[in-house]
């Protein structure tokens, strides 16, 4: 009962902080490493890299840890959204091309 006691104060602690926030689902953390980012996302740590290089927002925590907001995940995925026109000139190669 203690321990988790315990593990509700670090809990609220850490939501109070600023280090998780609350979502849908509960409390996620805010900050996330490649590592954690990559299975956010369903991409590989490769990818999460080249998304870096490419604008994805992160602290650098200290020489070898770099931490990333899930919130900039989520704004950089929305910034590369493809919208239904694009898909509509998809489409269109497609049948040009006989893919469909």
């Amino acid at each position: 009962m203690r321990t988790s006691r315990t593990n509700d104060y670090q809990k609220q602690n850490a939501y109070s902080n600023g280090i998780y926030s609350e979502d849908s689902i509960g409390l996620r953390p805010e900050w996330i490493t490649i590592k954690q980012a990559a299975n956010y996302a369903s991409v590989s740590e490769r990818t999460i890299r080249s998304w870096l290089k490419d604008g994805l927002s992160y602290s650098k925590a200290s020489k070898k840890l770099i931490l990333i907001r899930i919130v900039n995940i989520d704004n950089y995925l929305l910034s590369k959204e493809v919208n239904s026109s694009h898909c509509e000139v998809f489409k269109k190669v497609d049948d040009l091309l006989c893919f469909s």
